[in-house]
């Protein structure tokens, strides 16, 4: 497996932009929506070294709603893509690790399979197929 992304709950996906833009992130593409989990999406590099998700929900039943009630801006999930998403998910799951949805197509990631999982340590992990 090897690091992604930093995935960051957001309010408002434009003003979220510009600050990160004002920080030295180039935005990638354009604003997203995934129907399925209700929120619009938005990914940020810096130079290639770090790059980030932005998730802004769209709904009250979206996935993330509670969360950004909650808690407000934040990071929220660390990214890892990996070449064998159902092995390391079986794997990380004998680990300790709760499986928390189904592997699913994700949009942004030009359809390739993600799975979410929580750690009581870490929180939040989500795999990306490669």
């Amino acid at each position: 497996m090897r690091f992604h992304h930093i995935g960051y709950l957001i309010k408002d996906m434009e003003k979220a932009i510009k600050e990160f833009e004002r920080l030295g992130f180039e935005k990638e593409g354009t604003v997203k929506y995934d129907r399925l989990r209700k929120v619009n999406l938005c990914f940020l590099n810096m130079r290639g070294e770090v790059k980030v998700e932005l998730v802004s929900p769209t709904e009250k039943d979206s996935v993330v709603y509670d969360l950004i009630k909650r808690y407000r801006n934040m990071p929220y999930h660390l990214c890892y893509v990996c070449k064998d998403l159902d092995g390391n998910l079986k794997k990380l799951c004998r680990e300790g690790y709760v499986q928390i949805d189904e592997p699913c197509e994700a949009p942004i990631l030009e359809n390739k399979r993600v799975v979410f999982l929580m750690s009581p340590d870490i929180g939040m992990l989500e795999l990306l197929e490669e």
